[in-house]
Formats: C-alpha cells, sequence, structure tokens
C-alpha cells in the first residue's frame, strides 16, 4: 500500500513536473528564438533602411526620354517576338512528342539538352540582365565598405549628438553675449558721459573767463567815457583860459591916453613883463598838470595797442621836460627882469612878446595834437571795447544756450533710460511668470542695479 501510495502519488506528479518543465523550457526556447528573430529583423530592416537611404540616389529611377521610350518599345516588341517563336517550337516539338498516344519516340540525351537549353535560354538571358542591372545599381560599398559605413554612420551620430549640445547651451550663450554687449554699451556710455563732462567743465570755465571778460570791459569803457569827459573839459577849460588872456592883454590898452604918458608906459612895461612871465608861468604848469594826468592814463589804459601806448607815453614824457626845461627859463628871466633898464623894457616886452607868441602858437599847436591823437584813441579803445563787450556778450549767450541744449539732452536720456529700465524689469517679471521652477538667469538680475547707476 505504501508503494502504491507513494508510486502512486509520486510518479504521476513526477511526469506531470517533467510534462510541465519540457513545457516551459519549449516555451522558453521559443520566446529566446522569437527574441532573436525580432532582433535580427529589426537589425535587417535597419540595415535596409540604411542601405535604401544612401542609395537612394542610386536606386531613384530617371524619367525615361523619348529616345528611351523608343527603345524600350522595340525592345519588348523583339521580346514578344522571340516569345512567340520560342512558344511556336515549343509547340511544334511537343506535337512532334505526343503524335500517336501509342506511339512514343524515343529522343536522345542530346535532343534532351538542345530541348532543355532552348526552354532555358531565355530565362537565363532574364535572370543575366538582371544580375547585371542589380550589379549596376547596387554600389560596390554596399557589400565591401561596411566598415566605412559604421563610421559615417557614428560621425552622423557625433555630429547630432554635438548639435543637441550646442542646442543645450545656445540659451546660455545667448545670455552670455546679451551680457557682454550690455557691458560694452555700458562702458561706452561712460567713456561717452566723461568725455561730456569735461566738455561741460570747459565750457562752463569758458562761460566764466568769458563773464570776467565783459565785466572788466564795461569798467574800462566807464573809464574810458571818463576820460574822454576830462579831455573834452580840459580843451574848454583851455580855450576859456586864451579867452580871458586876450581880453585881459586888451585892458591895459585902454589908459595909454592919460596922463604922464612916459612914466605910465614905464610902468606899464615893467608890470606886462612881470605878468606875462607868471601868465606864461602858469600856462606851462597847467599844460605840466596836463600831460601828466595824460600819462597816469595811458600807464593805466592796459586795452589799447602796446605801441600806441608807448608812443604816447613818450610824447607825454617828452612834453613834460621840455615844459620844465620851459618853466625854469622863464623864473630865470623873470629874476633877471630887475636888472634891466627902463629904456630897454620895451623892447624887451616886444621882443618876448613875440617869441612867447610863437611859442605859445607852437605849444598850442602841439597840446591841440596830443589831445586830439589821445581822443581818437580814447575813442577807438571804446569802440574796441565795446566791439569786445558785445562779443563777449553774444559768446556767452551762445554758451548758455548751449548748456541749456545739453541739459536738455540729459533729461531726455535720462528719461529714456528710465523707461528702457521698466521695459527690462517687465521683461524679466514676465519671463519669471513663465518660468515653472521661479529660477530667473543671476545675469539678467545683475544687469539691473549696474544699468540702475547709468
Amino acid at each position: 500500500m505504501a508503494f502504491l501510495r507513494n508510486g502512486g502519488v509520486g510518479r504521476p506528479n513526477s511526469v506531470r513536473w517533467e510534462r510541465k518543465m519540457s513545457q516551459n523550457e519549449r516555451q522558453e526556447r521559443c520566446r529566446r528564438e522569437w527574441d532573436n528573430y525580432s532582433r535580427q529583423k529589426s537589425l535587417d530592416e535597419a540595415r535596409a533602411t540604411l542601405e535604401t537611404r544612401w542609395n537612394q540616389d542610386m536606386n531613384q529611377v530617371p524619367k525615361p526620354s523619348d529616345a528611351r521610350h523608343r527603345c524600350l518599345t522595340e525592345r519588348r516588341a523583339r521580346l514578344a517576338m522571340l516569345l512567340q517563336t520560342d512558344q511556336a517550337r515549343w509547340e511544334a516539338e511537343m506535337a512532334l512528342m505526343g503524335q500517336g498516344r501509342g506511339q512514343r519516340k524515343t529522343l536522345t540525351v542530346g535532343e534532351v539538352e538542345d530541348v532543355k537549353a532552348r526552354v532555358d535560354a531565355p530565362r537565363r538571358v532574364r535572370e543575366d540582365r538582371r544580375n547585371k542591372a542589380w550589379d549596376d545599381c547596387q554600389s560596390a560599398s554596399v557589400a565591401t565598405n561596411l566598415d566605412v559605413r559604421c563610421a559615417e554612420l557614428k560621425k552622423v551620430e557625433t555630429a547630432h549628438s554635438q548639435e543637441r549640445t550646442l542646442e543645450a547651451k545656445k540659451p546660455a550663450l545667448e545670455r552670455a553675449e546679451r551680457a557682454r554687449c550690455m557691458e560694452e554699451k555700458r562702458c561706452r556710455e561712460r567713456e561717452r558721459q566723461k568725455i561730456h563732462a569735461e566738455v561741460l567743465q570747459k565750457q562752463m570755465a569758458e562761460l566764466k573767463e568769458r563773464e570776467e571778460e565783459a565785466k572788466h570791459l564795461a569798467r574800462e569803457c566807464v573809464l574810458l567815457m571818463r576820460e574822454q569827459e576830462h579831455l573834452e573839459m580840459e580843451t574848454r577849460q583851455r580855450k576859456m583860459d586864451e579867452k580871458r588872456r586876450k581880453q585881459a592883454e586888451l585892458g591895459p590898452h585902454q589908459h595909454a591916453s592919460s596922463p604922464n604918458p612916459r612914466h605910465c608906459l614905464n610902468k606899464h612895461v615893467e608890470v606886462k613883463l612881470r605878468q606875462r612871465a607868471r601868465e606864461v608861468q602858469q600856462d606851462l604848469e597847467q599844460d605840466k598838470k596836463l600831460l601828466e594826468a595824460m600819462e597816469k592814463a595811458d600807464e593805466e589804459r592796459s586795452t589799447v595797442a602796446k605801441e600806441r601806448c608807448e608812443r604816447s607815453l613818450a610824447e607825454s614824457r617828452w612834453l613834460c621836460q621840455v615844459l620844465e626845461q620851459q618853466i625854469e627859463l622863464e623864473k630865470e628871466r623873470e629874476a633877471r627882469m630887475v636888472y634891466i633898464p627902463r629904456e630897454e623894457a620895451e623892447r624887451e616886452l616886444q621882443r618876448r612878446e613875440e617869441k612867447w607868441e610863437r611859442e605859445r602858437m607852437a605849444r598850442v599847436r602841439l597840446m591841440e595834437q596830443l589831445l586830439e591823437d589821445q581822443v581818437q584813441q580814447v575813442h577807438a579803445s571804446l569802440i574796441a571795447n565795446r566791439a569786445k563787450w558785445e562779443e563777449s556778450i553774444k559768446n556767452r549767450e551762445y554758451l548758455i544756450a548751449q548748456l541749456e541744449a545739453e541739459r536738455e539732452k540729459e533729461k531726455q536720456e535720462g528719461l529714456k533710460k528710465t523707461m528702457e529700465m521698466e521695459r527690462w524689469k517687465d521683461q524679466l517679471a514676465a519671463q519669471a511668470q513663465m518660468d515653472p521652477s521661479g529660477e530667473v538667469d543671476d545675469k539678467s538680475d545683475a544687469c539691473i542695479p549696474e544699468s540702475e547707476e547709468l
């Protein structure tokens, strides 16, 4: 019973187990075969795809031309005639072979071979033509240069991987290029602002110089006008003094008809000599003071041409020396009048009157010429100063207008930069919203403070 139990129970189980194992092995073997077959099929399809792609140009059938079409038509006609001829021969042979069903003609080996050759000849021709066409279409490198094809395939894959790498790096490169362009733009902007600041400083310094020059010219114009008025007043004073002197000379002659003419004449001659000597001395002193005032004015006037100023100073100094010598000479003559006899007084008076008149006329002409030259110089200096003052005012107005234009330009540039900064911030905000991770390029964020500094 135990044997039956063990054998009856154990043996069927072992058989079932063997069957199951063999079934599993068969399934595993089928699965492996199927996998190998699928892998081989995939490789064949890939190889066929590559060969088709490599030989695509060779497999392309060109559009037949008219001459080729005629050639193909003639070939079809010849082939049709050959087929008809072979068909007729075959039918004739079959008729010979089948004459009389009861009579079978025995063929020799040579005849059988001849028949086979005639039957197989068209097939061989067709196969040869097909093989030739296939060899012409297929490149020799497809079968022989497989390594070259594999190398080309690796190159293509390498190029594709490089392109993918470049595509992945393209945003970073674009950001770096954009940052570099912005840095160059900021450098150019800083350089331009530096040059602009230097130009503005030069213009401000020039404007200050123009204002100082205008003030100096205005003061010189006032001084020249005062000097001109002083010269005119001196000229009028000289004319009035000359008029009074003439009236004084005409006064004593009215008493010539008084009693004791001899005594009166001698007394009159002595008094007149002394009076005329003092008048001449006073005139000389007055001319000397006038020349000293003119010399001082020439020294103070710095805007007049140097040559004219030096010439005027030399003339004034020379005239002052001459007048000093004349004053000393008149004082000596006045001192000698005490020792002149009364008889010679009249002759001396007449002689001195003539000499004084000549000296006075020469001195008057010289002083008038000097005063006229001085007035002309003052007038020319006044005109030149007014012209310079007007030109300085025009230059100052031009510089002020230019500075105003520069300020307006800077204001417009500031507004433009503010608008650019707002647009840049809007772009960054939009980029941050579009980026799901919420990360924005650090270089783009770093550009904002530098742009705000501009």
